[in-house]
């Protein structure tokens, strides 16, 4: 039988599923947690997939996955083999990690976008593995609630956007831990599910080979995305240096150079542009470079606060 085909545009939402073979519960294990988080900040920087929620379930996981460039099974490649190629060198063995290859539920975001997000945090509770999600730590809701930092990776502004009170992170909370059941679950209770969790009208225009309506509410919570010419004017202007000094490497190393490398990091994480395109605008080589520069940066920021607020204050006026 034929592989179903995967729906993608750019735009798109998903809940990916994927389950390790053998049903070994090695995703529980924390070296394996870590590498798994890494890559979700790789699917962000080399392929600006956006992750809204994960939970990982020691056989399998679960992800919310937003895709403004359309790529999901490239990305998806990319992550799924690379986790397993990581987790075959440390755990000192061969073959395959999962059983297959991954499981993609396209979303209709204007209707289930929040019912979804409570579906995946609701996981390890529903499974009995804890009595209390804010202390499950392979999880995104911890992060949701506040009791955690919340990655630069991990976006929750769409689905704490739609929660619609000053105080969302707590109104969150109780709708993901009150009881009952709705209609998420019970869409994924059924012994066969549709690939498309949306409403009719959504299901018939996909049917149709056209793109659902662009004004859902998920939509409208995304944030303006910066032209290059933008991240430089703005860095420009907050660290004092002409636009001339960001686009082209200087002699010298260490603070000489942050303003160009917060231009680099803006480029990427507000502006959605890839790695390669930044290469090109900075006048860099390769684009692992750029890769190399980014993190270097978002290392120095987790360190020192009083910069971390600097380029948080010049993300605002960008978006």
């Amino acid at each position: 039988m034929a592989r179903p085909l995967r729906i993608e545009y750019s735009g798109a939402w998903y809940h990916v599923m994927n389950r390790v073979a053998g049903r070994r519960l090695v995703l529980g294990e924390p070296q394996v947690t870590g590498l798994f988080l890494e890559l979700l900040a790789d699917l962000d920087t080399r392929f600006g997939v956006e992750c809204h929620a994960y939970c990982l379930m020691g056989n399998h996981y679960h992800l919310l996955l937003h895709t403004p460039e359309g790529n999901l099974g490239r990305a998806m490649r990319h992550f799924n083999g690379l986790l397993t190629q990581r987790f075959n060198r440390w755990a000192r063995c061969d073959g395959a990690l999962f059983r297959g290859r991954y499981h993609a539920i396209l979303v209709d975001a204007d209707h289930y976008l929040l019912g979804l997000s409570r579906y995946i945090h609701r996981n390890p509770l529903e499974a009995g593995r804890v009595k209390q999600l804010d202390r499950y730590a392979a999880s995104s809701y911890p992060a949701y609630v506040g009791k955690t930092a919340t990655a630069d990776w991990l976006k929750t502004q769409a689905v704490l956007g739609l929660v619609e009170s000053r105080a969302a992170r707590s109104r969150y909370r109780r709708l993901v831990e009150q009881g009952g059941q709705d209609e998420v679950s019970d869409f994924y209770r059924a012994e066969r599910h549709s690939p498309i969790l949306g409403s009719a009208e959504f299901k018939k225009r996909i049917r149709r080979g056209r793109r659902p309506h662009p004004e859902q509410p998920a939509h409208k919570h995304l944030q303006h995305l910066p032209s290059n010419t933008e991240v430089l004017t703005v860095v420009s202007a907050a660290w004092g240096v002409p636009v001339k000094a960001l686009r082209h490497t200087q002699r010298g190393r260490g603070k000489r150079n942050l303003p160009r490398a917060v231009a680099m990091y803006l480029s990427q994480k507000a502006g959605r542009q890839k790695l390669g395109e930044i290469a090109r605008e900075f006048g860099v080589g390769h684009y692992t470079t750029v890769a190399v520069t980014i993190r270097r940066l978002r290392d120095n920021l987790e360190q020192d606060r009083a910069l971390a607020r600097r380029v948080t204050d010049v993300e605002t006026k960008l978006r």
